[in-house]
């Protein structure tokens, strides 16, 4: 199991994406201090008129939250790298990935993660789906 520590940074890490009705439409990784991966397919849902499939880079911003660390303050990123969702495997095997970089650092510590605080599972996924909106993970060790 990860260290107290670890799960605190794992969870200080998780970023909720919000729709313009403050909606939870996905989540994403803070990386490091500016950037969140997430899925180009939430950001299609955060977005209006944004489609998961658009070749083109999204230029609208997107709200995110910080719901382990200060759930109620809304931060903006902006998408910098965009993988678009294919209909067959691109050439580079990467899809439906979007980089988001945030307008100011996080207001969470970054920390690095060591292989100790992974330890014990196998894996590890959390979300937001609509029917539980505070979040929830699954996991096997």
């Amino acid at each position: 199991m990860p260290s107290d520590a670890g799960e605190r940074a794992i969870k200080e890490s998780l970023v909720q994406l919000l729709d313009s009705q403050d909606k939870v439409r996905g989540c994403g990784l803070l990386v490091d201090s500016q950037h969140i991966v997430t899925c180009a397919h939430v950001v299609a849902l955060v977005i209006p008129g944004v489609k998961a499939i658009q070749s083109d880079k999204p230029v609208e911003s997107v709200r995110v939250v910080f719901p382990y660390f200060m759930p109620t303050a809304h931060t903006i990123a902006r998408v910098v790298t965009w993988k678009p969702v294919t209909d067959r495997p691109p050439q580079d095997l990467v899809e439906d990935i979007a980089v988001l970089r945030l307008d100011r650092p996080a207001p969470v510590p970054c920390g690095t993660l060591s292989d100790a605080d992974w330890a014990g599972r196998a894996f590890m996924a959390h979300g937001f789906p609509e029917s539980n909106p505070s979040g929830d993970c699954v996991g096997s060790a």
